[in-house]
């Protein structure tokens, strides 16, 4: 969801004159890659820890992961060092504080957007300190709703001159032109006419509340009428 927000972004990168570039972390050649480089969108790796191509042994790979993990922040140092990007938009959460540092070090501004509701900062302690940096402004923080803020720096939730929110975009062509034929469907999987038929653009995982909607619905029929 988020790359492929990053990709709709990008179609009005030449209108607003960004040039735009990539950093992975996490993993490489994800399966937007393609897409990324059509939209002249430049690549870099720098991953956390290597990726598990599954030819190593576990246990020799856990090994491996926990002594290259503590040199990542000597790598995104090189990487942004090099790097003459003036705006940091950090929209991963993993090694928060690493990615900070190094911003500041290079002296580059950083925006942080929270694309969660999970809990992704989880001492006290670091809740300060990035509460305390968005509140001087030092960094600037983008969330998709005030549930994500809160899970994480609920003291902001109040504070709303400190952060901006920015709804995750769509492409409404895509949805609006549809031609699906409903009939088909209900024919295909064997759902008749009195079932309710439910549309959905997210993944089928948890995070996106699935269940909720189906006992929403359920109590609205059955109990209020």
């Amino acid at each position: 969801g988020v790359q492929k927000n990053l990709l709709c972004k990008s179609k009005y990168d030449k209108e607003f004159n960004i040039k735009r570039k990539v950093i992975c972390i996490v993993r490489e050649q994800g399966e937007l890659e393609e897409q990324f480089k059509q939209a002249g969108i430049e690549i870099i790796d720098c991953l956390i820890v290597p990726t598990d191509r599954n030819y190593r042994p576990h246990r020799l790979f856990k090994l491996l992961r926990k002594a290259t993990s503590p040199l990542f922040i000597f790598k995104l140092y090189s990487v942004l060092r090099k790097d003459k990007s003036s705006i940091i938009h950090s929209e991963d959460s993993t090694k928060l504080i690493t990615q900070l540092l190094i911003t500041f070090l290079t002296h580059k501004k950083f925006i942080w957007q929270l694309h969660t509701n999970y809990e992704v900062i989880k001492t006290h302690f670091f809740k300060k300190v990035l509460y305390n940096l968005i509140k001087w402004k030092k960094i600037k923080l983008l969330a998709d709703s005030y549930a994500a803020v809160e899970s994480n720096i609920k003291k902001l939730v109040n504070q709303k001159q400190l952060f901006h929110l920015v709804s995750p975009g769509i492409e409404i062509d895509i949805f609006s032109n549809n031609s699906l034929d409903i009939n088909r469907i209900r024919e295909k999987y064997g759902i008749n006419d009195q079932c309710l038929l439910l549309g959905s653009t997210g993944r089928l995982h948890d995070s996106k509340g699935f269940e909720i909607l189906i006992k929403s619905i359920s109590e609205l029929i059955n109990n209020k009428g």
